[in-house]
């Protein structure tokens, strides 16, 4: 698989030079919309898809039908039927990483019921995608994990006054946008942990883009330690990560991102270079679970 020159690929910034870049290049593949979704949804999540990694600044981005196009163009000039442009003299250059999977599930559902004289309405959009990230270089599948993302608006109304309008397109944009961001993070993760930048008084600098980030957002901040290696098969598997604390965004740069520490985070234990991570939301559900649990059993140990 190839991706396009440099020439075609998304510029950082307007006007911005990115002549001897050295960011990654990235092929959008085959989304397999088995959903049975609308065209138009599954094109609305491709294109946000591709968007969204084009915004973070850090990669080159082609998608799999304009590789297509690009070489069919080339085939065409080298058989004499179509002029010759300048780019087509140079090499293109071989992708880094391929995202690509199967779309399980794009809708929008609806319910309501009514008690009395009171009606309620819940609706909720979701996006379940099966992703995989591959090397191209190696042909390795990198990551392989569902991403499950939705978007929900509750409303109550008395007899006499109505519901509010139809917020399904609302709902439906939005976890495509949660559902893009979270792949996202998935490819960064890969290729550009989320760091710390510089650590300043109370302000903690990281490298998160104002595309990315949001206001008071959270992030987990690890350090790491001895480097893991696979037993059998001398593969190398990371380093080792202690949880120092966590941090919270308060301000958002173009380029970086100013957090401050949470709770009992001592900031004069963050340090540049220390590895970013948004908060498991998984891993936070299991953990409150956890603790509500023994606070209920040292309440029940005293009769």
């Amino acid at each position: 698989v190839f991706s396009f020159n440099k020439v075609f690929a998304q510029e950082e910034d307007a006007g911005e030079n990115t002549k001897g870049s050295k960011r990654p290049l990235v092929v959008v593949g085959k989304f397999n919309n088995i959903s049975n979704a609308p065209d138009e949804l599954f094109t609305r999540l491709r294109t946000r898809i591709t968007n969204e990694i084009v915004n973070t600044r850090k990669f080159e981005v082609l998608e799999r039908e304009d590789i297509e196009n690009i070489i069919s163009e080339r085939d065409l000039a080298r058989r004499g039927l179509t002029k010759q442009k300048d780019y087509m003299n140079e090499d293109l250059e071989s992708a880094e990483y391929s995202i690509y999977g199967d779309v399980l599930f794009l809708g929008f559902d609806r319910a309501s019921g009514t008690v009395g004289e009171v009606t309620a309405s819940r609706q909720v959009a979701n996006v379940e995608i099966q992703l995989k990230i591959s090397n191209l270089a190696t042909g390795k599948i990198l990551a392989s994990k569902v991403i499950s993302e939705k978007a929900t608006k509750s409303s109550i109304a008395s007899s006499g006054t109505s519901v509010s309008g139809n917020l399904s397109d609302a709902l439906i944009e939005d976890a495509i946008r949660r559902a893009s961001l979270s792949i996202v993070n998935e490819l960064m993760e890969l290729a550009y942990p989320i760091k710390i930048l510089s650590v300043q008084g109370n302000n903690v600098y990281i490298n998160i883009p104002k595309e990315r980030a949001k206001i008071y957002d959270i992030y987990e901040v690890y350090k790491t330690g001895e480097e893991l290696v696979d037993p059998d098969t001398g593969e190398s598997l990371g380093a080792s990560e202690v949880l120092v604390g966590k941090i919270k965004i308060i301000d958002i740069k173009p380029k970086y991102s100013i957090a401050e520490p949470v709770g009992k985070t001592n900031i004069e234990e963050l340090e540049k270079g220390m590895i970013v991570r948004p908060v498991n939301k998984e891993k936070e559900a299991i953990d409150k679970r956890e603790i509500e649990e023994k606070r209920r059993r040292e309440f029940e140990s005293r009769f």
